[in-house]
């Protein structure tokens, strides 16, 4: 929520000039033990702007959290002409040790802040904030990825199910070790099964939990209460499964959670999966398990098929969908609560409740021992390994990928009457300027049956385009104004692309794929061959003109030769091979050998067609990049140690400490080109003696300057430097700041 405007601040009588101020205040609407520990911020983003008449100076802005949850932070204020703002980013307001923890109840707590100078207060207001109980899950009000924490692996009770489940298995819980996805199934159903047994009661969700979150039961609470609502036995779920050195995924759609679980050891790298299609190709393919958790408890629970089988519906529409979370990757941030002591203050139910008997003796034994010892690492894979799965997650194996799943679209494409496709690519390959033309547009009195007209004339037409196409003219069924518009649109979005994004977009697909996945009845379009292209359109005459890119090659379309070899057992790695000839690729041998390889397969066929349209290679550009360099790579102590084939690492130059950075570095060594504190400094000073790290920060602490000023000292020491970021606007801020 945000801080209003403030209106004039009361000012003496002899000042010569007036301030006024607008403030902003980005607050979360709750607080929470979790969000804390986890560095989530109750002040995201704070602004001061001086809307009045006079340079306001010596201010400072004073934060306090009441009733007693934080101190008084003060944050001075730089000199504000009229007019001018001042950014503060995110605003740390670090809580005494414990203090959320130890609630219980949602409380009532406000955001205090004020603006003053020596001589006066400019301006003051409060903003509510709901204090939520230490195991209170905030729902939005706080990111997703906040969920894994309510996850416990370490939780005593936890250890007592995992005992138990390696009984009913009778042998190891030894996670993803045998590098079976049967095995891991077993284990899960195992657990399954333990729990099933243990007389747990259904409890209905809060509505729209989802979105406004709610309290969660702990695994010592689910079973002394022998009950549970579906996120409680999700998280339970969970938190045995990362026990056991499996990788979890949290599920919630709308009014519903439950879990899922890597068959494979693998992960989601980004954590939160927002992308439903993804997550089923991933159950489809075998790599990941959903199941529901609440088939396990009520009256009549349901065996571990039943309970796997359930979970179509609830994946099957994407508006229910939420999101979803890999545990694993989260913990990069997000760490489980704190244990608590097991409770062990029974109610007075009888131990002839199903299972009750039981859930005591759990209870008790787990409330003795104690936290389990943590699980036995996994055993590593070698690098060469980890170099492919990481090669592998680059690849955009979902049907959303154009290269998969290409629909030709009025708007957005161009369909080529190409009527010799090895003679076109023969034209593309010499960099011939080809003139694209449409067909004629049909007059208001024409009164031809188009289809009739098209079956009659379709001779003549085939003539017409074999001769132009010598005369480097290729046709489209595009009727003419209405390629132009298309082409124009084309033009503009391939420029974007390359502007913001680096690459071009824009090819020629050469050739087409029908292809059924298993089990399907509809077909789906991929490419076979992409050339890269570029189109210009004289505007003057209306003419349309296409031209291969000389800076770049053709190139087979990977992700389709992959995706037919994991899912349908198909091998087309011979198109990735891109035979030649004299004039550029062998068209007619790389159709004849994709259908060779399609040819026991129903409903697939090759296609001679050619399509312009807007691909997008990014990731297949770092795939490729990590394809043609794996030798180099697989030698790099670097890549050795991130592999995980070498546990320790090794940085010779020690880190420059910010406390001594005056007697360590001198301040011309440092060509800094914004602001730095101390401690940016200290980054900068030991980026310079070679050092390796991880720079880490939640927003608004100055990473942003800190990349611009290692950037250009990096520079100024004659060293060259790779930028990398995921998103645009993070390359825009740093490059601008280097040319200012």
């Amino acid at each position: 929520m945000n801080a209003p405007a403030l209106p004039d601040p009361a000012a003496r009588a002899d000042q010569p000039s007036r301030a006024r101020l607008h403030v902003e205040l980005a607050v979360a609407p709750v607080l929470c033990f979790a969000m804390e520990q986890s560095g989530v911020p109750l002040i995201r983003a704070a602004s001061v702007r001086n809307d009045g008449t006079g340079i306001l100076e010596g201010a400072e802005l004073r934060l306090v959290l009441s009733p007693g949850l934080a101190p008084m932070r003060r944050f001075p204020l730089p000199a504000l002409r009229p007019g001018s703002s001042v950014e503060l980013g995110m605003l740390d307001l670090p809580l005494p040790p414990g203090a959320l923890r130890e609630v219980t109840a949602r409380e009532r707590a406000a955001l205090e802040w004020r603006v003053e100078t020596h001589e006066a207060t400019l301006g003051e207001g409060r903003i509510d904030v709901q204090v939520l109980p230490f195991q209170h899950w905030p729902g939005n009000g706080a990111p997703p990825e906040l969920l894994a924490s309510f996850v416990t692996p370490g939780h005593a009770v936890i250890a007592q199910l995992l005992r138990r489940s390696a009984e009913q298995l009778q042998g190891p819980l030894d996670g993803y070790q045998r590098r079976d996805p049967a095995v891991v199934r077993a284990q899960v159903e195992a657990l399954y099964s333990v729990i099933r047994t243990l007389g747990l009661a259904y409890a209905e969700p809060p509505a729209g939990f989802e979105h406004h979150g709610q309290p969660i039961r702990l695994p010592d609470q689910v079973l002394s209460e022998q009950l549970g609502c579906c996120l409680d036995l999700s998280v339970l779920f969970a938190s045995c499964l990362e026990q056991m050195g499996l990788a979890p995924i949290l599920i919630v759609i709308e009014g519903h959670a439950f879990p899922a679980v890597w068959l494979t050891d693998d992960r989601f790298p980004e954590g939160l999966i927002e992308d439903l299609p993804r997550l089923r190709n991933q159950i489809a393919l075998g790599q990941v398990l959903a199941f529901e958790s609440v088939h396990a408890v009520g009256g009549r629970p349901a065996d571990f098929e039943a309970a796997v089988a359930a979970t179509a519906v609830n994946l099957a529409g994407d508006q229910r969908f939420r999101f979803a979370l890999d545990v694993r990757a989260c913990r990069t941030g997000y760490r489980p609560l704190p244990l608590r002591q097991v409770d062990v203050d029974f109610d007075d139910r009888p131990t002839q409740v199903p299972g009750r008997a039981e859930v005591v003796r759990l209870l008790r034994v787990a409330a003795e021992e104690g936290p389990p010892s943590p699980p036995p690492p996994p055993l590593p894979d070698d690098v060469a390994t980890r170099l492919g799965r990481w090669k592998d997650r680059l690849l955009d194996l979902t049907l959303r990928n154009k290269l998969l799943n290409y629909r030709p679209q009025a708007r957005a494409s161009v369909p080529l009457a190409v009527p010799d496709l090895a003679a076109f690519e023969d034209l593309l390959a010499a960099n011939q300027r080809l003139e694209l033309i449409g067909r004629p547009n049909t007059r208001g009195g024409d009164e031809r049956d188009p289809s009739l007209a098209a079956a009659r004339l379709a001779q003549a037409a085939l003539e017409q385009a074999i001769n132009d196409l010598k005369r480097d003219v290729v046709h489209s069924a595009l009727p003419h104004d209405r390629l132009g518009v298309v082409a124009r649109e084309l033009i503009r979005a391939a420029r974007m692309d390359l502007e913001e994004g680096g690459v071009s977009t824009l090819y020629v697909a050469v050739g087409l794929l029908r292809w059924m996945e298993p089990g399907k009845r509809s077909a789906r379009l991929a490419p076979l061959i992409l050339y890269p292209v570029t189109l210009e359109l004289e505007r003057a005459r209306g003419r349309v003109h296409l031209k291969r890119r000389p800076d770049e090659e053709p190139i087979a379309n990977v992700t389709l030769i992959e995706k037919l070899r994991r899912d349908v057992d198909v091998d087309l790695s011979r198109l990735a091979e891109l035979a030649t000839d004299d004039s550029g690729l062998d068209i007619r041998t790389l159709l004849r050998e994709a259908r060779e390889a399609i040819q026991a397969k129903e409903g697939f066929e090759v296609l001679e067609e050619a399509h312009l349209a807007r691909f997008s290679f990014s990731k297949f550009l770092m795939w490729r990049d990590l394809e043609d360099h794996a030798s180099m790579l697989l030698q790099s102590p670097v890549m050795q140690h991130l592999a995980g084939a070498d546990s320790t690492w090794e940085d010779i130059p020690n880190p420059v400490d910010p406390a001594r950075l005056d007697a360590e570095v001198p301040p011309h060594a440092l060509p800094m080109v914004l602001e730095a504190d101390a401690s940016q400094q200290a980054v900068v000073a030991s980026v310079l003696r070679g050092r390796s790290f991880v720079l880490q920060g939640p927003p608004g602490t100055g990473k942003s300057q800190t990349i611009t000023n290692l950037i250009a000292a990096a520079m100024a020491d004659g060293k060259r430097v790779l930028f990398v970021s995921e998103k645009m606007a993070a390359l825009e801020v740093v490059h601008r700041r280097l040319v200012e």
